[in-house]
């Protein structure tokens, strides 16, 4: 017993060792648990964050259908409401950009000043509170003079961009019935 003490100490103290190592919970979501690997930018990265980033990836690949699909419940409402007034599919009113009645505070037409390139940033400011359902991410471009303020709702199907005025504490309109 005396010559097994030290390895049982040994293995209960590091047991008891802290860690700043995020561990998975069971039923997490996959593109969250890839934001628990070893990076240093975990920190400041959030659902709102990515879900800017992936509008702003699929908009710079000009993949029209998916970029349209990652819009708040208000943006696709008046994308529908423009596709019906022209004939067309929401995703080709989004590739076509200037939709009347988007617009973000620095950008009159979001969808040509989120595909523009260049480096960017994107920050959620302010301290992180998970309990938000909705928060205002700050979007600079490289070679543009003002950030771009841009509304993110959080829905039953996650974390969407909303291209218009939104009030954070406004009730987000529904979208129209077949989006």
């Amino acid at each position: 017993m005396l010559r097994h003490g030290p390895m049982i100490a040994l293995v209960a103290l590091a047991a008891c060792t802290p860690s700043n190592k995020l561990m998975p919970l069971r039923g997490e979501d996959p593109q969250a648990l890839a934001l628990s690997g070893e990076r240093v930018d975990w920190l400041e990265r959030t659902g709102a964050t990515e879900a800017v980033r992936a509008l702003r990836e699929e908009l710079l690949d000009e993949e029209w259908g998916r970029a349209a699909s990652m819009l708040g419940p208000a943006t696709r409402t008046a994308v529908a409401r423009r596709a019906a007034e022209v004939g067309k599919e929401p995703a080709d009113v989004v590739a076509a950009r200037g939709v009347p009645g988007l617009g973000l505070p620095g950008a009159d037409d979001p969808v040509a000043a989120l595909s523009a390139r260049g480096r960017y940033t994107v920050a959620e400011p302010g301290p992180f509170d998970a309990r938000r359902r909705s928060v205002r991410v700050v979007l600079r471009i490289e070679g543009r003079p003002e950030p771009i303020e841009v509304p993110v709702v959080f829905t039953e199907d996650g974390w969407q961009v909303e291209l218009v005025r939104v009030l954070e504490t406004a009730p987000v309109p529904a979208p129209a019935p077949g989006e």
